[in-house]
């Protein structure tokens, strides 16, 4: 039950390209698609759907690990890690996905989601991106991730959690 609603909630992103991504402290934000939004700071591309991922994720292709959530923790390639290193500053996670995104066409071909909140994002190229909850407990608030419509005023964001699809 719970794979068919993410599954029909999340075709719309297919045919979309993936365009940018952006970090709030560990939560990836994916945008799909091109819109842009009149905001106080001027016009900013907020993509037609954003895909806030709360929990693990990786992006593989044919077999190989390519770029993972906690990636985040590690330096960029070529430097060394020390006990100073601040991931705000730079990380492999934040390189690696933004250039990934430049170098590519990343159109969403299919989507398959799972009983318990997971979903593949299959791109052009061969390209996949997994969403993997990984947090079992009910004792406080426990986002796996987010869809948000951009495009559509006063839409209500699909949220899926460790309870399964939040009403909000």
């Amino acid at each position: 039950m719970l794979k068919e609603k993410i599954e029909s909630k999340l075709k719309a992103l297919i045919g979309l390209e993936l365009s940018g991504t952006a970090r709030a402290a560990n939560m990836e934000g994916l945008k799909f698609g091109s819109y842009r939004k009149m905001t106080k700071i001027g016009k900013v591309d907020v993509g037609e759907f954003s895909l806030h991922v709360q929990c693990e994720w990786r992006i593989i292709r044919a077999n190989k690990m390519l770029i993972a959530s906690n990636d985040l923790y590690e330096p960029k390639k070529g430097e060394k890690f020390s006990e100073n290193f601040d991931y705000e500053k730079g990380n492999l996670r934040d390189t690696e996905f933004r250039g990934l995104i430049a170098n590519n066409n990343l159109l969403v071909e299919k989507i398959e989601a799972d009983e318990i909140g997971g979903l593949t994002l299959y791109f052009s190229g061969d390209y996949q991106l997994q969403v993997i909850p990984l947090n079992t407990s009910k004792t406080g608030y426990n986002e796996y991730w987010r869809l948000l419509n951009n495009v559509k005023e006063k839409s209500k964001d699909f949220v899926i959690s460790v309870n399964g699809v939040e009403k909000n």
